[in-house]
């Protein structure tokens, strides 16, 4: 079961390592920067995607300043879990 959880010391470094393919790096930012960014802009929250007690992905979302509309701003599935249907259950 695909469960969103909260980034915390206990996991961080796991969220850090989490990376796309080759190909696909190019269309979406790393998680560290997403972390960061979420430092700067509060509104951001960021969560770990788990399938059951494995880490396999990372999402963030936030509310649009412009639109006051809540966006996904990120989500991804590491490489090695990816085409297991995890990112469609995230959504």
């Amino acid at each position: 079961m695909i469960a969103l959880r909260e980034i915390d010391r206990d996991n961080f470094y796991d969220v850090i390592k989490l990376s796309v393919s080759d190909e696909q790096k190019e269309f979406v930012a790393s998680n560290l920067f997403s972390l960061a960014q979420a430092k700067a802009y509060p509104e951001c929250i960021c969560l770990a995607i788990n399938q059951d007690e494995v880490l396999v992905g990372f999402t963030m979302y936030c509310i649009d300043q412009e639109d006051q509309e809540y966006w996904i701003y990120r989500l991804m599935i590491d490489a090695a879990h990816q085409s297991k249907g995890y990112g469609k259950a995230a959504m």
